[in-house]
């Protein structure tokens, strides 16, 4: 896959069952800057795991992919001046209720 101009960054996502810690990375997929990718990797696990299955019948949702491989990926469009907006509303659907979600950008 082409991807043009990355950027990552290190959350934290904190719940009241505990926090998690991830990298997310950005970038542009195509040339004119129309539409945007994100990969989303889980390093540490601090929250108490209820095992989570993907059925074999269907797509894995978002939650699905991140919480049972570890990794996810989605995309959105625009130029990503709001991606962190958009990775906060990926990691909420993830994790659910979460009490912060702090990013630091990697340079």
């Amino acid at each position: 896959m082409l991807t043009i101009n990355s950027k990552a960054y290190r959350a934290l996502v904190k719940t009241v069952k505990g926090s998690v810690r991830l990298i997310c990375v950005t970038y542009h997929l195509d040339p004119s800057k129309k539409f945007s990718g994100a990969d989303i990797y889980e390093l540490v696990l601090a929250i108490p795991e209820e095992r989570t299955l993907i059925p074999d019948h269907r797509q894995a949702t978002f939650r699905e992919e991140l919480r049972a491989l570890g990794r996810a990926s989605a995309t959105f469009g625009g130029d990503r001046s709001h991606e962190e907006e958009f990775l906060r509303s990926k990691l909420i659907e993830a994790y659910g209720p979460v009490e912060a979600v702090e990013f630091e950008e990697i340079s």
